[in-house]
């Protein structure tokens, strides 16, 4: 797919929390030309409802997030490109376990 993700090893099997992938288009790393790699911004994204607790990979990308700003001397910001506060951090969280919450409902009820 030539994006990159963030793995952990959960319950002896290694599980996605999050991928990386090139802000331009097509959103791929060439690994070959790494070494001179530039770009406006890299998109961290998760899939929710996923094979992973959605609170903890949310907060590892966010955590990710905010490593690669500091290495990179960047900014962490939101889908609409403004930079991400701690407000909007705790609303996506919140949008993370309300999502979590409808698929457990939803399984439950079949």
């Amino acid at each position: 797919m030539q994006i990159f993700h963030r793995s952990e090893m959960l319950d002896g099997r290694e599980k996605i929390l999050f991928s990386a992938a090139n802000i331009k288009e097509p959103g791929i790393f060439d690994l070959s030309a790494m070494e001179s790699f530039t770009t406006e911004g890299i998109v961290l994204f998760l899939q929710i409802p996923g094979s992973v607790d959605g609170v903890h990979a949310f907060d590892s990308m966010v955590e990710s997030a905010r490593i690669l700003a500091d290495n990179l001397d960047s900014a962490v910001c939101d889908a609409s490109r403004s930079v991400l506060t701690n407000q909007t951090i705790s609303h996506m969280r919140e949008e993370v376990i309300s999502c979590q919450l409808q698929q457990r409902v939803a399984n439950a009820a079949s």
